[in-house]
């Protein structure tokens, strides 16, 4: 969660206590669904939707939602959408430290790669080094045998 994002102190607080568990797909029935976190809204929305209500009926419980959410802070009749992601955001940090960690995180992989890499470089020439000796003794061997 980046403190640059725009959105209700409420709904990003929704968002860094949401477990892994906490989200759910709505809209299903209608083509167009969307990810959520569980709340009251969700909870109609599925209800409706499973005794066969109709598009219009799901889109008058949802009008202006997501504003509600967004901009009111309404975690608990808005929209708060999310990904199963929610789950594993648990700090609220700026986006230029989100880019160091980034980078950070990329060299240290590199690094791994670039060692794990080498190593497997020196395994490989080391069975074409045998290969040769063994090419070598084998040669040298028919040389012989010919003579």
């Amino acid at each position: 969660m980046k403190k640059e994002c725009q959105i209700h102190p409420a709904y990003k607080e929704r968002i860094l206590k949401a477990k892994d568990i906490d989200t759910k797909v709505t809209g299903r029935s209608t083509g167009h669904p969307v990810r959520a976190l569980r709340n009251d809204m969700t909870k109609r929305y599925l209800e409706l939707e499973q005794a066969g209500a109709s598009m219009e009926e799901l889109e008058y419980l949802t009008l202006g939602a997501l504003r509600r959410a967004v901009t009111e802070g309404d975690v608990l009749n808005g929209s708060v959408m999310a990904g199963q992601i929610a789950g594993m955001i648990h700090e609220e940090t700026d986006c230029r430290t989100l880019i160091r960690q980034l980078i950070e995180d990329a060299e240290k992989r590199r690094k791994v790669w670039r060692e794990k890499r080498k190593r497997e470089l020196v395994e490989i020439r080391g069975r074409e080094h045998k290969c040769l000796e063994w090419d070598w003794i084998f040669m040298n061997s028919t040389v012989q045998l010919q003579q």
